[in-house]
C-alpha cells in the first residue's frame, strides 16, 4: 500500500488488489481469485490482552464495470462501488508512507 496525508492537498491511499480466500472465491466476481479496492483507511488495533496488533484496512471495492466483457486489452474495466470492508493484512506487508 502507498499512502500520504499530502498529495495536491488532500490524503491520498493506493488501489490495491486482495487475494481472495479459497472458501469465498465463488461469492465474489473476481479477477482470478483476485479483487480489487481502494484504500480509505488503515488502523493498528493493540489489545492488553493479546501481544500481536490488529492491523486493518477500510477498503472500498471495485466491481467490474461490463459483465458480458470484464476485460479490454487483458485489463479489468472497473468501477468504484458503494461496498466498504475492513480486512486484515499482515504487518509485514510492503506499505510506504510518503
Amino acid at each position: 500500500m502507498r499512502l500520504t496525508n499530502s498529495y495536491y492537498g488532500e490524503p491520498w491511499y493506493s488501489n490495491v488488489s486482495v487475494r481472495m480466500n479459497s472458501d469465498e472465491l465463488f461469492d465474489y466476481a473476481s479477477d482470478q481469485g483476485i479483487c480489487y479496492g481502494q484504500v480509505l483507511l488503515i488502523a493498528k488495533i493493540e489489545l492488553k490482552n493479546q501481544n500481536i496488533p490488529l492491523n486493518l484496512a477500510l477498503i472500498q471495492w471495485y466491481d467490474f464495470k461490463f459483465q458480458n466483457q470484464p476485460h479490454l486489452y487483458g485489463c479489468p474495466l472497473l468501477e468504484i462501488t458503494e461496498i466498504y470492508n475492513f480486512i486484515r493484512y499482515r504487518s509485514n506487508t510492503n506499505i510506504s508512507y510518503i
